[in-house]
């Protein structure tokens, strides 16, 4: 089962062991593998309404045909521009933005007259096992990008995304996920300490190893607080499996925390919706 199926309604290079195998729906850059290159699929469209953003996508089967994305809390009057699109054959919706966006991808689907598939968790889906305690307790978006990961990459994966929250979750050898952590993003962590410390500087700071101002000092810390804990979980991942995953990255800061992660990593731009294309094309409505 695909997901809950509703009608109407300085940069571094890749590590060699790091490249990814053909992805079975998108390759890099979302553009199809041998196999979709004859014929395209029906029209989907994936929409990831996430704390702060609403990213979305037009897919073909074989590549994007657009893009775009706006704030979550306009969330109506993004979702609403969505009517101007070619008509989908299905929505497929990650929603961890609450009701008001649940409400708006209802209206346009309903005015579509096409069906609405919700990314829900399950127990397995798409060859990768969800290890949570309670699967539907897990984030859509989080179960999205490990999909994605498991399907580009075929492999051992830390996948990270950086955003409003950063997640880094393990998917072992096997298509297990293993487990994964939440912390604060870096912008979060900055406003958190603006507002609960008037003794700090709010101005902008930049990455310092030896910061010499409050405002510097506050951002490298926050910036490598982040770097530590994906550092920290891809040795305690290496020493479980013998060998280092492959660490995904996605997320509005990914490029902020592959500068100064230091190890070989793939970053990979709308994993979350690569994932919800993946989920909508295996079949999830009749």
């Amino acid at each position: 089962m695909g997901g809950r199926c509703l009608r109407g309604g300085r940069e571094r290079r890749a590590h060699p062991r790091y490249r990814s195998r053909p992805l079975p729906l998108l390759g890099r850059g979302g553009q199809s593998e041998a196999g979709c290159r004859s014929r395209r699929g029906p029209l989907i469209l994936a929409i990831d309404a996430g704390n702060t953003r609403i990213k979305w996508g037009l897919h073909d089967g074989r590549q994007w045909l657009a893009m775009g994305s706006g704030a979550t809390a306009e969330a109506g009057v993004v979702i609403g521009q969505l009517a101007k699109l070619d008509r989908p054959s299905r929505v497929a919706f990650s929603n961890v933005a609450g009701p008001e966006a649940m409400e708006a991808v209802r209206r346009l689907c309903s005015e579509w007259s096409v069906a609405l598939i919700e990314i829900v968790p399950q127990r397995f889906q798409c060859g990768v096992t969800n290890g949570y305690a309670d699967p539907h307790q897990l984030g859509s978006d989080r179960w999205a990008a490990m999909v994605a990961a498991w399907r580009r990459f075929g492999r051992a994966c830390l996948v990270v995304n950086a955003g409003t929250a950063m997640t880094a979750d393990m998917v072992d050898d096997h298509g297990r996920f293993r487990g994964g952590i939440i912390v604060p993003g870096h912008g979060l962590m900055l406003q958190a300490l603006a507002e609960r410390s008037s003794a700090l500087d709010r101005g902008i700071g930049r990455f310092d190893f030896y910061p010499k101002n409050t405002a510097n000092a506050v951002y490298s810390g926050a910036l490598l607080a982040l770097v530590g804990a994906v550092k920290h979980m891809v040795a305690r991942f290496s020493e479980d499996l013998g060998v280092p995953p492959v660490i995904v990255l996605a997320g509005g800061d990914a490029a902020l925390l592959r500068a100064h992660l230091e190890l070989p990593a793939e970053m990979v731009e709308h994993l979350v919706l690569e994932g919800i294309v993946c989920i909508a094309s295996e079949g999830a409505c009749p």
